[in-house]
């Protein structure tokens, strides 16, 4: 099993409620936590782009925003999205 295998770690606020989270109050704290990564995966938000500027490996999951627009930039980047809806009009 994959998770057997790999050390995945969840990360929350001091307000979240999310067993087993790693709790960072501070942006300094949480960005050098990111950087120890060896892969961060997460949404479009702020967070991705810090986990990218510390240099973490990032896959990120966009939903309407574009990211080609809103991506981190880097060589470590991977973007996600769904694909486009078909036509419900038939054409």
């Amino acid at each position: 099993m994959l998770l057997a295998r790999l050390r995945v770690r969840w990360c929350a606020g001091s307000e979240e409620a999310l067993e087993n989270a790693v709790r960072i109050d501070d942006l300094y704290e949480l960005a050098c936590w990111l950087a120890g990564a060896s892969v961060y995966i997460g949404n479009d938000s702020g967070i991705t782009h810090l986990a990218a500027a510390a240099g973490a490996p990032v896959a990120a999951l966009f939903g309407p925003t574009d990211p080609a627009i809103w991506a981190p930039r880097g060589p470590r980047f991977a973007s996600l999205r769904p694909l486009e809806p078909a036509s419900r009009s038939g054409n």
